[in-house]
């Protein structure tokens, strides 16, 4: 089975699950996994697998599976933050609720490695600040995410920048910059 698919029909089981918060974060983490796949792998997948619309809202993208009419397009905002080698170190995707109107989940999706105990801490522009646990790893990275209340969103809308914390295995604290120009934009384009 193609790997989009795959991705698809693994979120459309967790959309079908009554608690809101975590269909929510699987549908996240289900984007998470396609967007942080190697590269490679998708470009071994034919054109139509891998279209997407994309576009750039300064220093964050938003992307859609390009779908026919019947279905309800699932877009994804995001921003990553590159290792030396071009992998992920983090990449913090927002997109609209499945369940819940005018709602975002946010999944902050890390490199393996980190010390999950201490979860991951978020500050916008050294004023907000909210605190994650993670909720689970696999091949690809560790996942924390959160129905975003309104507070850390106008935070986000309003901000210059975000710094992103965790600790690693060697407990060694990492700290990710997050730029937020285009931020509001590309949310409003979700």
């Amino acid at each position: 089975m193609k790997i989009i698919e795959i991705l698809f029909k693994k979120t459309l089981l967790w959309s079908s699950l009554s608690n809101t918060f975590f269909a929510g974060v699987c549908l996240g983490v289900s984007f998470a996994l396609f967007f942080t796949y190697p590269d490679s792998v998708i470009a071994q997948q034919t054109n139509k697998e891998k279209e997407l619309e994309t576009q750039q809202f300064k220093d964050w993208t938003v992307q859609c599976p390009v779908t026919d009419e019947t279905q309800k397009k699932r877009c994804i905002l995001f921003y990553r933050v590159l290792l030396e080698n071009g992998y992920p170190l983090l990449v913090f995707q927002v997109s609209k609720s499945p369940e819940v109107d005018d709602r975002f989940i946010g999944v902050f999706d890390v490199s393996l490695g980190v010390y999950l105990p201490t979860g991951i801490n978020v500050i916008v522009d050294e004023t907000q600040s909210m605190q994650l646990s993670f909720e689970r790893c696999d091949q690809n990275g560790c996942y924390a995410g959160t129905l975003m209340n309104d507070d850390i969103l106008q935070a986000l809308k309003k901000g210059d920048q975000g710094k992103v914390t965790f600790v690693d295995v060697a407990n060694q604290k990492i700290t990710a910059s997050i730029s937020l120009s285009g931020f509001t934009a590309g949310l409003r384009a979700l």
